[in-house]
């Protein structure tokens, strides 16, 4: 029979603390809708960026590439569709995102929005639990503050969490299950840039061969689809547009959201060729730390995800607050090997989503040390599980003092107990 988990009333109280101004920002943002569907406050759609995926999709549905790959006629058509007062917007997805977008334009922007909501959750939700995660972690990630910025954003973090989630987690029983997980962040290749190496590291040659045909599969459905148009003119409009919102100078209204080494040098008022040193180091350092931990033999797959998922934060250029919805799964999981109860780490990490644009805003962009932290404890919990011997409570031989001393020295190395094993 499972045991039934107990969460500390401080820990409640924290998430609770930590949903509050998300909640509140959404609250704001819908009830401020005026008649033409922008809130008179953020002076956007309630569903703020989902309207692109939606807008994609339905010019992708009716064959227009045309209008959705050049920038000022889509946003003509925007302005025409939603609001002469709609802000400037681009598309910028790789056209395998078309895809999802095709069917989800099927329905209205708002009811559509709502469906994306719940369907990525629960995609999400199931990848934790088919990677054994057990269902207390799988919730407490559906809660995080994490997640509420990409629901305020109508971003598809929930969805780049699966896959990425799905990519590691799933290695070790389902290897053909991670590759095709790992292909699918073909919709945000961003974040699968340490994918080829761990798998490499640990041998998965099957999820190599089942992402590389998942690439292949979709990038044929996109031509299948919509012709090699989409290809072309992503290659030729899209990228390029792209690289310049990346390199945009700073201070810009999106780069406050930046999570990334990158924006971080950008934002101390460093070059780009500055910038991009920085961010290839970083990169570099997080490749090496993550093929010595997946080169570990017998390592907790559950470990390794949340030692990877900041690593891989580390290595890409451009990320920004909504994407951290894999984050919130990894604190979510070492919570739950601390009993449910908050370290300065795991609080810093759990909060932190919903923290970083206030700091973006007066140029702190301190996501990376965020990130460098918890991957030195999610590396530090590895080493503990391979170096510690599981220490159960009772030992009668050396009396109840003798025990508990034992035990005192094995959580001051920060080794678990077999009591706290159990609790997992």
């Amino acid at each position: 029979m499972p045991t039934r988990i107990r969460f500390p009333l401080a820990t409640l109280a924290l998430f609770g603390l930590a949903l509050i101004p998300g909640l509140v920002a959404l609250a704001v943002i819908w009830t401020t809708v005026g008649p033409d569907g922008i809130s008179l406050v953020t002076h956007k759609l309630a569903v703020w960026d989902y309207a692109n995926l939606w807008s994609g999709g339905t010019l992708a549905r009716h064959g227009d590439l045309a209008t959705l790959f050049d920038t000022e006629s889509y946003r003509a058509w925007l302005r025409d569709h939603f609001s002469p007062r709609y802000e400037d917007s681009e598309w910028s997805y790789p056209p395998t995102m078309l895809l999802l977008g095709v069917p989800f334009s099927l329905l209205g922007v708002v009811p559509s929005y709502l469906l994306w909501l719940v369907t990525t959750a629960a995609a999400l939700f199931v990848v934790l639990r088919l990677g054994g995660l057990r269902r207390s972690v799988a919730v407490a990630s559906m809660l995080s503050p994490a997640m509420v910025q990409s629901v305020i954003y109508g971003q598809n973090g929930a969805l780049t969490a699966a896959f990425l989630c799905g990519g590691l987690l799933l290695v070790p029983r389902r290897q053909g299950a991670a590759g095709i997980s790992a292909g699918l962040l073909l919709v945000k290749p961003q974040f699968a840039v340490l994918l080829p190496l761990v798998y490499l590291a640990s041998r998965s040659w099957r999820a190599i061969a089942f992402a590389a045909a998942t690439v292949v599969v979709s990038a044929g459905a996109v031509y299948a689809a919509f012709g090699w148009p989409a290809w072309v003119l992503f290659w030729i409009r899209t990228r390029p547009l792209m690289t310049s919102v990346l390199e945009a100078n700073w201070p810009a209204g999106h780069l406050v959201n930046g999570v990334t080494v990158f924006f971080a040098a950008r934002a101390m008022g460093l070059g780009i060729d500055a910038a991009f040193l920085l961010q290839g180091i970083s990169a570099l350092g997080a490749g090496i730390v993550a093929v010595w931990a997946w080169r570990m033999p017998a390592a907790d797959p559950a470990l390794r995800m949340a030692l990877t998922i900041p690593l891989a934060l580390l290595a890409t250029p451009y990320a920004y607050n909504y994407d951290l919805v894999a984050l919130g799964v990894a604190t979510a999981f070492l919570l739950s090997r601390n009993g449910w109860h908050f370290s300065a780490i795991t609080a810093t990490a759990w909060f932190w989503p919903g923290l970083a644009h206030h700091f973006g805003a007066r140029g702190w962009l301190l996501s990376p040390c965020v990130f460098a932290v918890f991957a030195a404890a999610a590396w530090n919990a590895m080493r503990n599980e391979r170096s510690c011997p599981a220490v159960t409570p009772r030992m009668p031989e050396v009396g109840s003092f003798g025990n508990h001393a034992v035990v005192a020295v094995h959580r001051a190395l920060g080794c678990k107990t077999g009591a706290g094993k159990a609790a997992e």
